[in-house]
């Protein structure tokens, strides 16, 4: 974030090239816009089921599972083509271990979340202006070097 307010003037502009046209959106579409909507669209979801069965309790028989279904499936062809994306990568990455593929449902899961709030946390602290520096480490040579 630090790094597109840095560079705000070659946002969108032609004399940049890429960096402009392609590089800054797709850190402010995925690295900020998106991970600010994300939980929104978490929560409108678990609204949608949470919904759903009050109708069903409340109208029994009568209720439709349609809606929850329609749900099921776009969030299922959602996670398909976050999978699918993922395994192009390794496809082109071709030395890549893919026992890691794995972690992708926990990431999508518990990591996601986190990453929402430090996302949030974030722009919240950029908009109330606060400076936020890069922590320098102290090098003491304290590691012993064996031959």
């Amino acid at each position: 974030m630090q790094s597109v307010w840095k560079h705000r003037d070659t946002l969108l502009r032609r004399r940049y090239g890429s960096l402009g046209w392609v590089g800054l959106p797709n850190v402010v579409t995925f690295q900020i816009l998106f991970p600010l909507i994300s939980p929104l669209m978490d929560f409108l979801m678990i609204v949608a089921i949470a919904i759903a069965g009050l109708q069903r309790h409340y109208h029994g028989t009568s209720y439709s599972m349609a809606n929850l279904l329609r749900i099921a499936i776009f969030y299922a062809m959602f996670l398909a083509v976050d999978y699918l994306t993922c395994v192009l990568a390794f496809v082109l990455e071709w030395k890549e271990d893919w026992k890691l593929l794995f972690w992708l449902f926990w990431q999508r899961l518990l990591y996601r979340q986190v990453m929402y709030y430090i996302a949030a946390k974030s722009v919240f602290a950029a908009l109330r202006g606060r400076s936020v520096a890069w922590a320098k480490v102290e090098r003491k040579a304290t590691i012993p070097l064996e031959h």
